[in-house]
């Protein structure tokens, strides 16, 4: 049965991706450590200021996504999310201009809190989502960015 705690931290997740999808960036601030250390795929871990430059890179490129929270176990002060952020490239993103397709990635994330903040963050995404694009047949199906997130393309 969860107690207040496993409640605590399960709120503490969903009001994060609830005030990311809202673009409401002080309460995200709020929400996350000065601290926090992110490891998102294979990359190296980053700071906060980089993490957010990372999310507001998805939001340009992808102006309309939300996240949907699949899934949210807790144990202790963790917080297991599976969830999929969907949304439509209609911005730049990573050089690539917008294409109007709609992109779905699947993530899981494993977050430590402590307290009411947010301290460490791990993140794995598989995009399931595909670009179409007129860079002719030697476009990549792959790319790896800085974050070590593997964005799928096809030409």
């Amino acid at each position: 049965m969860p107690d207040s705690n496993d409640d605590a931290v399960r709120e503490l997740v969903e009001c994060f991706y609830a005030a990311l999808d809202r673009r409401d960036w002080d309460t995200v601030e709020a929400l996350v450590s000065p601290r926090l250390v992110a490891e998102v795929g294979s990359s190296e871990p980053v700071g906060w200021a980089e993490w957010r430059a990372h999310l507001e890179e998805f939001i340009r490129g992808f102006p309309d996504g939300q996240h949907e929270i699949e899934e949210v176990l807790v144990d202790g002060s963790h917080g297991i999310t599976r969830c999929r952020f969907t949304g439509t490239h209609t911005g730049e993103f990573r050089g690539i201009a917008p294409t109007g397709t709609k992109v779905s990635i699947a993530g899981i994330h494993i977050d430590r809190f402590q307290g009411t903040r947010w301290w460490r963050t791990a993140a794995n995404s598989i995009c399931t989502g595909y670009w179409s694009s007129s860079r002719g047949p030697d476009w990549p199906l792959r790319q790896t960015d800085a974050c070590g997130d593997t964005i799928m393309m096809s030409p």
